[in-house]
């Protein structure tokens, strides 16, 4: 929930150029350990992993690029 916090303030700035970016390389990085992890032992929960890593880099990468603002 927190990461909505960051996600709206981009918004809200119109930086759409920093979001799609974002969630391009969000998603990459979530298909290739989701794919990875899922023909491991992990098998599923490997998946989840993938989808809990995704959330983790948007939030990370939403929250540098907030404090990097400039008002």
């Amino acid at each position: 929930m927190s990461a909505t916090y960051y996600f709206a303030i981009l918004r809200g700035n119109r930086d759409f150029k920093f979001l799609a970016k974002r969630n391009i390389i969000s998603s990459i990085i979530k298909i290739l350990v989701a794919t990875l992890l899922s023909y491991t032992s992990l098998g599923i929960v490997g998946v989840w992993i993938g989808y809990l890593i995704y959330g983790i880099v948007q939030k990370y990468l939403s929250k540098k690029r907030y404090q990097d603002l400039k008002y």
